[in-house]
Protein backbone atom coordinates (compact mmCIF):
# COMPACT_ATOMS: atom_id res chain seq x y z
CA UNK A 1 0.00 0.00 0.00
CA UNK A 2 1.09 3.21 -0.55
CA UNK A 3 1.51 5.59 1.45
CA UNK A 4 1.31 9.30 1.26
CA UNK A 5 3.51 11.28 3.80
CA UNK A 6 3.16 14.90 1.98
CA UNK A 7 -0.18 15.77 3.44
CA UNK A 8 0.57 14.41 6.91
CA UNK A 9 3.43 16.95 6.96
CA UNK A 10 0.81 19.70 5.51
CA UNK A 11 -1.35 18.76 8.49
CA UNK A 12 1.29 19.34 10.78
CA UNK A 13 2.41 22.79 9.54
CA UNK A 14 -1.33 23.90 9.50
CA UNK A 15 -2.76 22.80 12.52
CA UNK A 16 0.01 23.32 15.27
CA UNK A 17 -2.18 22.18 18.11
CA UNK A 18 -2.53 18.81 16.17
CA UNK A 19 1.63 18.88 16.82
CA UNK A 20 1.32 19.25 20.65
CA UNK A 21 0.96 15.33 21.01
CA UNK A 22 4.53 14.48 19.39
CA UNK A 23 7.51 13.76 20.55
CA UNK A 24 10.69 15.72 19.62
CA UNK A 25 11.82 12.94 17.61
CA UNK A 26 9.10 12.78 15.49
CA UNK A 27 9.34 16.54 14.86
CA UNK A 28 12.58 16.20 13.98
CA UNK A 29 11.80 13.30 11.61
CA UNK A 30 8.30 13.62 10.32
CA UNK A 31 8.78 16.50 7.95
CA UNK A 32 11.50 15.21 6.52
CA UNK A 33 9.66 12.23 4.45
CA UNK A 34 9.33 12.72 1.27
CA UNK A 35 7.79 9.20 0.17
CA UNK A 36 7.28 5.86 1.66
CA UNK A 37 5.83 2.85 0.45
CA UNK A 38 5.43 -1.04 2.07
CA UNK A 39 6.59 -3.67 -0.21
CA UNK A 40 7.83 -7.57 -0.05
CA UNK A 41 11.62 -6.84 -1.17
CA UNK A 42 12.92 -9.85 1.28
CA UNK A 43 12.15 -13.51 0.51
CA UNK A 44 13.07 -14.31 3.60
CA UNK A 45 11.11 -12.02 5.65
CA UNK A 46 7.61 -11.89 6.64
CA UNK A 47 5.06 -8.59 5.36
CA UNK A 48 6.28 -6.38 3.07
CA UNK A 49 8.97 -3.97 3.99
CA UNK A 50 9.00 -0.26 4.63
CA UNK A 51 11.32 1.95 2.40
CA UNK A 52 11.25 5.81 3.04
CA UNK A 53 12.73 8.59 1.55
CA UNK A 54 14.22 11.28 3.98
CA UNK A 55 15.55 14.48 3.46
CA UNK A 56 19.33 14.60 4.18
CA UNK A 57 20.26 16.15 7.03
CA UNK A 58 23.83 16.49 5.89
CA UNK A 59 23.24 18.15 2.27
CA UNK A 60 20.79 20.54 1.31
CA UNK A 61 20.15 18.49 -2.17
CA UNK A 62 19.75 15.18 -1.39
CA UNK A 63 17.96 12.37 0.19
CA UNK A 64 18.23 9.14 2.07
CA UNK A 65 16.72 5.68 1.34
CA UNK A 66 15.82 3.89 4.58
CA UNK A 67 14.41 -0.37 4.17
CA UNK A 68 13.38 -1.03 7.48
CA UNK A 69 11.43 -4.73 8.61
CA UNK A 70 7.88 -4.92 9.20
CA UNK A 71 7.04 -4.34 12.82
CA UNK A 72 4.92 -7.50 12.91
CA UNK A 73 7.47 -9.93 10.89
CA UNK A 74 8.70 -12.68 13.58
CA UNK A 75 12.32 -11.21 12.43
CA UNK A 76 11.94 -7.58 12.79
CA UNK A 77 15.38 -6.36 13.84
CA UNK A 78 17.71 -3.29 12.56
CA UNK A 79 17.11 -1.45 9.90
CA UNK A 80 18.03 -3.85 6.46
CA UNK A 81 19.25 -0.83 5.06
CA UNK A 82 20.42 2.97 5.12
CA UNK A 83 21.82 5.23 1.90
CA UNK A 84 22.55 8.27 3.18
CA UNK A 85 22.42 11.13 0.20
CA UNK A 86 21.56 8.66 -2.28
CA UNK A 87 18.84 10.47 -4.34
CA UNK A 88 18.55 13.71 -5.25
CA UNK A 89 16.32 16.21 -3.88
CA UNK A 90 16.21 19.66 -5.10
CA UNK A 91 14.05 22.82 -2.95
CA UNK A 92 11.33 23.12 -5.70
CA UNK A 93 8.37 20.88 -7.00
CA UNK A 94 9.99 18.71 -9.65
CA UNK A 95 12.85 17.75 -8.09
CA UNK A 96 11.61 15.23 -5.91
CA UNK A 97 12.06 11.99 -5.22
CA UNK A 98 9.69 8.81 -5.14
CA UNK A 99 9.22 5.55 -4.90
CA UNK A 100 7.21 2.41 -6.99
CA UNK A 101 7.09 -1.25 -6.56
CA UNK A 102 9.78 -2.53 -8.75
CA UNK A 103 9.09 -5.89 -11.29
CA UNK A 104 9.51 -9.57 -9.44
CA UNK A 105 9.87 -7.86 -5.83
CA UNK A 106 11.58 -4.82 -6.92
CA UNK A 107 12.24 -1.52 -5.61
CA UNK A 108 12.19 1.58 -7.75
CA UNK A 109 13.49 4.63 -6.87
CA UNK A 110 12.62 7.65 -9.28
CA UNK A 111 14.62 11.59 -9.22
CA UNK A 112 13.87 14.04 -11.55
CA UNK A 113 14.58 17.61 -11.98
CA UNK A 114 11.87 19.10 -14.53
CA UNK A 115 11.70 21.82 -12.47
CA UNK A 116 13.85 24.37 -14.69
CA UNK A 117 16.36 24.72 -17.26
CA UNK A 118 16.77 24.29 -20.78
CA UNK A 119 17.15 20.12 -20.72
CA UNK A 120 14.69 18.66 -17.69
CA UNK A 121 15.88 14.99 -17.10
CA UNK A 122 14.31 12.16 -15.04
CA UNK A 123 16.22 8.81 -13.84
CA UNK A 124 15.25 5.31 -12.38
CA UNK A 125 17.37 3.44 -10.26
CA UNK A 126 15.70 -0.27 -9.95
CA UNK A 127 16.72 -1.98 -6.81
CA UNK A 128 16.70 -6.12 -5.76
CA UNK A 129 17.39 -7.95 -2.55
CA UNK A 130 19.41 -10.98 -3.79
CA UNK A 131 22.09 -13.32 -1.56
CA UNK A 132 21.41 -11.02 1.75
CA UNK A 133 22.14 -7.72 -0.26
CA UNK A 134 20.72 -5.56 -2.41
CA UNK A 135 22.27 -4.69 -6.22
CA UNK A 136 21.11 -2.19 -9.11
CA UNK A 137 19.05 -4.58 -11.27
CA UNK A 138 18.57 -1.37 -13.75
CA UNK A 139 18.91 2.25 -14.93
CA UNK A 140 17.03 4.56 -17.02
CA UNK A 141 18.24 8.25 -17.71
CA UNK A 142 16.03 10.42 -20.08
CA UNK A 143 15.93 14.52 -21.31
CA UNK A 144 14.70 16.72 -23.57
CA UNK A 145 15.75 19.84 -24.93
CA UNK A 146 12.95 22.92 -24.20
CA UNK A 147 13.32 25.24 -27.12
CA UNK A 148 15.20 23.25 -29.45
CA UNK A 149 13.26 19.98 -29.10
CA UNK A 150 14.49 16.38 -29.47
CA UNK A 151 15.04 13.86 -26.65
CA UNK A 152 17.16 11.88 -25.46
CA UNK A 153 16.82 7.97 -23.65
CA UNK A 154 19.47 5.71 -21.66
CA UNK A 155 18.35 2.47 -20.38
CA UNK A 156 20.90 -0.29 -18.46
CA UNK A 157 19.72 -3.40 -17.09
CA UNK A 158 22.34 -5.25 -15.14
CA UNK A 159 21.07 -8.30 -14.72
CA UNK A 160 20.92 -8.70 -18.71
CA UNK A 161 23.72 -7.06 -19.40
CA UNK A 162 22.05 -5.19 -21.97
CA UNK A 163 22.01 -1.42 -22.69
CA UNK A 164 19.57 1.10 -25.49
CA UNK A 165 20.22 4.62 -26.14
CA UNK A 166 17.96 6.26 -28.29
CA UNK A 167 17.97 9.96 -28.90
CA UNK A 168 17.38 12.58 -31.21
CA UNK A 169 17.92 16.19 -32.52
CA UNK A 170 15.32 18.94 -34.23
CA UNK A 171 15.89 21.72 -35.98
CA UNK A 172 13.48 24.18 -34.75
CA UNK A 173 13.49 26.38 -37.49
CA UNK A 174 12.75 24.10 -40.47
CA UNK A 175 11.84 20.86 -38.51
CA UNK A 176 14.25 18.66 -40.21
CA UNK A 177 15.87 15.55 -37.92
CA UNK A 178 19.55 16.47 -37.84
CA UNK A 179 20.34 14.04 -35.44
CA UNK A 180 19.00 10.31 -35.00
CA UNK A 181 20.43 7.70 -33.11
CA UNK A 182 19.24 3.78 -31.92
CA UNK A 183 21.64 1.95 -30.26
CA UNK A 184 21.97 -0.90 -28.11
CA UNK A 185 25.33 -3.14 -26.63
CA UNK A 186 26.17 -5.14 -24.07
CA UNK A 187 28.17 -4.59 -20.61
CA UNK A 188 31.17 -6.41 -19.20
CA UNK A 189 30.27 -5.10 -15.56
CA UNK A 190 28.87 -7.57 -13.47
CA UNK A 191 25.36 -6.28 -12.12
CA UNK A 192 26.79 -3.93 -9.23
CA UNK A 193 26.40 -3.82 -5.38
CA UNK A 194 23.90 -0.86 -4.38
CA UNK A 195 26.31 -0.07 -1.67
CA UNK A 196 29.25 0.15 -4.34
CA UNK A 197 26.74 2.62 -6.41
CA UNK A 198 25.56 4.79 -4.01
CA UNK A 199 28.66 6.46 -3.63
CA UNK A 200 29.00 7.15 -7.48
CA UNK A 201 26.75 10.29 -8.47
CA UNK A 202 27.21 9.87 -12.15
CA UNK A 203 25.65 8.06 -15.50
CA UNK A 204 27.13 4.62 -16.38
CA UNK A 205 29.82 5.05 -19.13
CA UNK A 206 27.72 4.29 -21.95
CA UNK A 207 24.60 7.23 -20.93
CA UNK A 208 26.93 9.46 -20.33
CA UNK A 209 29.40 8.85 -23.34
CA UNK A 210 25.93 9.04 -25.69
CA UNK A 211 24.56 12.37 -23.32
CA UNK A 212 27.42 13.94 -24.32
CA UNK A 213 27.27 12.99 -28.21
CA UNK A 214 23.46 14.68 -27.46
CA UNK A 215 24.72 17.67 -26.20
CA UNK A 216 27.27 18.31 -29.14
CA UNK A 217 24.39 17.96 -31.74
CA UNK A 218 22.50 20.21 -30.20
CA UNK A 219 21.53 23.06 -32.80
CA UNK A 220 23.29 26.10 -32.56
Amino acid sequence: MRVSAIPMVAAFAAAPALAQDLTEAEMLTLPRIIDALCVELVDASNGCEHALVLASTSEPDRADLLILPNRLARDAGPPIAVLRNLAYAGGFFGQQPSLEPGPEGGLILHEEQIAMGRTPWMQSLELRHRDGAFIVAAFSYSSYDRPMGGGFGCDVNYLERAWFVSADRVNPETGEVTYDISETGNLPDATPALDDWRDRRDLPAVCRDALGAWFDAAPL
